[in-house]
């Protein structure tokens, strides 16, 4: 993927910041977060400067670095601005990095990060890189060290990951998004991915890596959310080796995969499986995978939607919820990792706390563990190896979540380390002086990502493209929910779902659309009111290339959604000749009536069709005294799907 220009980002970030003139981060030398407020709160670095962000002095440019690539950053109260928003949404879906600099743990700060990225991090300092599939991928540091040499070498990390990270997104190669499949049906599957890579504030090599997956696993009998995850654990003391008359190594490594649903009120998550099982051997290779499949619903067959895929992502939207043609999706978690001299225990704990977690043991073979001259009587490291240097392990677990639920999940991977001290004559337990890195991700189960049916904004192709909304129980057209506000994603009344009924439903009143057959809601605001969901065919609709049909029976076959004088949302058309009757195509209603649509139809025009085999009819001579249909009659859907949504 091209990143934007460089000059034209930077002309954006001033039209919307006042950029400070040097860029200083005041820290404090004692504490986990900046306690001091930074010199300024928000600019434009190259990668290379990244040490600004840590507190350090401006560095020439570091050798090896892409000095062309950018990042944008902000400390979470410069968030609260709603340029700043707009500045940071534009930034992320623009392919550059986006730094945030927190000191903030309440909800606020995380409602704005997940309307921006889709998640949140509590991490002092968090990057937010975009994949072109749409996923995150976070590189955190969870406190700023206190060392300047600890600072300089943990820039020099961050730098090297974030570059590396960068030129495979904008390299060939094929595309890591998990399904393989065309647009529309990208559209109905309810699925979030993510990344995040912690890395040891000590600067010393250390880090986590956890990828997760939230998939909607539904049917007719079930609904539920699965949470698939793959931790890779570079596990690193900070005290090893030679320490005065010992020799220090770890004498157990531990890590863990945590699944936490704080907001939930009596379910918990339930552990389906977890990967590498235990194993007695102190000469590990593990090699193994598993796979985990889901099913979703969708309302056209496997052939209609290859047809009608050229009509864009959305047109998948545009089918009522089925699951008389469900799809598959599977995910793939693969371990492979060796040890040496340290066997394998796997551990699960359910606690009473909304927490769910698996856990890997790895101490040191007991044949060493238990012999105090193992590295002679005046001990040497002669005989360390590189497991007890450091490790690279993995770990998978995937759990299910009720789809009821409602709250957010933090998912967490980690590990530490408990050291032995080996004198030549007794053998001491050293903790290690520091924590290995432990990084957490907060999603939200209520996401418009996740839900079972698809979500959309309904947009009006009239004017300004204002969209449907149910305000105080009637449906009005306003302006679109602004994606680069950081609350958008709780406009719940301009979110809607299209049922297995084929009745329009809103996520924020829990109605659905119903058609006045006469007169006008209360205060003259259209012909289309909320009420509770029925089988009433007045709550009925149906898609026609991109106009919307009413379903009521009383012969108006031509009633369809409009955008009436005021703005206000109609649906009678009887009476109005300026609303044709336009044809349906016969080959799927989703197709263009005739080829030129929506210009008006042509002695060259034909009826479009699923496949490109044989000839295409000619439309009527009908349908060529057609006129063009109006702009009022005509609407778009914006599908909120992370893989789609821009």
């Amino acid at each position: 993927m091209m990143l934007p220009d460089k000059t034209f980002l930077l002309e954006t970030i001033v039209k919307h910041l006042l950029l400070a003139a040097a860029i200083t981060v005041v820290l404090s030398t004692n504490a986990v977060h900046a306690t001091e407020p930074v010199a300024a709160h928000h600019g434009l670095l190259d990668l290379a400067q990244l040490q600004v962000l840590l507190g350090l002095e401006n560095p020439h440019p570091t050798a090896g670095s892409n000095p062309d690539q950018s990042i944008v950053w902000f400390t979470d109260s410069a968030l609260a601005d709603a340029d700043r928003r707009a500045t940071a949404v534009d930034a992320y879906r623009r392919g550059h990095p986006v730094a945030v600099l927190r000191q903030d743990q309440d909800a606020a700060v995380d409602t704005v990060l997940h309307g921006i990225f889709g998640l949140s991090s509590s991490a002092a300092l968090t990057i937010y890189v975009r994949h072109p599939d749409g996923s995150p991928h976070l590189h955190t540091v969870a406190e700023l060290p206190e060392s300047i040499g600890d600072r300089q070498q943990l820039a020099r990390t961050l730098i090297e990951s974030i570059d590396t990270a960068s030129k495979a997104l904008r390299g060939p190669g094929p595309s890591t998004a998990a399904p393989s499949t065309d647009g529309a049906e990208l559209v109905a599957l309810p699925v979030m991915v993510f990344t995040e890579t912690q890395y040891a504030s000590t600067g010393n090599g250390a880090f986590v890596t956890v990828r997760g997956e939230i998939v909607r696993d539904s049917g007719r009998a079930h609904d539920a959310l699965v949470v698939s995850a793959k931790s890779t654990h570079n596990l690193k003391p900070h005290d090893n080796g030679k320490s005065g008359p010992s020799i220090v190594v770890p004498g157990k490594y531990e890590y863990f995969l945590r699944l936490f649903t704080p907001d939930n009120t009596g379910t918990l998550p339930k552990l389906s499986e977890s990967r590498p099982a235990s194993s007695p051997s102190t000469d590990l290779n593990i090699s193994e995978s598993h796979t985990t499949t889901t099913s979703y619903g969708f309302g056209l067959s496997r052939e209609v939607s290859a047809g009608l895929n050229k009509e864009g992502p959305s047109v998948g939207a545009k089918a009522a919820f089925s699951f008389d043609f469900s799809r598959s999706y599977s995910t793939t978690n693969a371990l492979s990792f060796t040890v040496k001299d340290y066997s394998i225990g796997a551990n699960a704990v359910q606690t009473p706390a909304q927490t769910s977690r698996v856990y890997w043991q790895m101490p040191l073979a007991s044949a060493i563990a238990s012999k105090a001259d193992y590295f002679g009587r005046s001990p040497s490291e002669i005989k360390m190896t590189a497991s007890m240097r450091q490790v690279t392990a993995e770990g998978s677990a995937v759990w299910f979540i009720p789809g009821t639920y409602t709250g957010t999940m933090s998912l967490s991977a980690g590990g530490k380390i408990d050291n032995l001290g080996f004198d030549g004559s007794a053998i001491d337990h050293k903790p290690d002086p520091y924590l290995q890195p432990t990084a957490s991700v907060s999603i939200r189960a209520d996401s418009p990502y996740l839900t079972r049916e698809v979500t959309v904004f309904i947009q009006s192709k009239a004017g300004n493209g204002g969209c449907l909304r149910d305000e105080h129980g009637v449906v009005v057209l306003r302006q679109c929910p602004d994606v680069a506000q950081g609350n958008w994603i709780e406009d719940l009344h301009a979110q809607w779902q299209l049922d297995t009924q084929g009745r329009y439903f809103n996520r924020g009143s829990k109605k659905c659309m119903r058609i006045l057959t006469s007169g006008s809601a209360p205060g003259g605001g259209g012909e289309i009111v909320m009420q509770d969901c029925l089988l009433n065919r007045d709550q009925q609709w149906e898609w026609q290339t991109d106009r919307i049909y009413t379903q009521h029976g009383e012969g108006e076959s031509e009633w369809r959604m409009f955008v009436g004088p005021g703005d206000i949302v109609g649906v009678r058309t009887t009476g109005k000749p300026e609303y044709q009757p336009i044809p349906f195509n016969p080959n799927h209603a989703l197709l263009k009536p005739w080829s030129s649509y929506p210009k008006k139809p042509g002695s060259a025009d034909f009826i479009p069709k699923l496949g490109d085999i044989g000839p295409n009819d000619p439309v009527s001579d009908e349908t060529k005294r057609l006129g063009p249909p109006l702009a009022q009659e005509r609407w778009e859907l914006i599908v909120l799907r992370q893989s789609l949504h821009r």
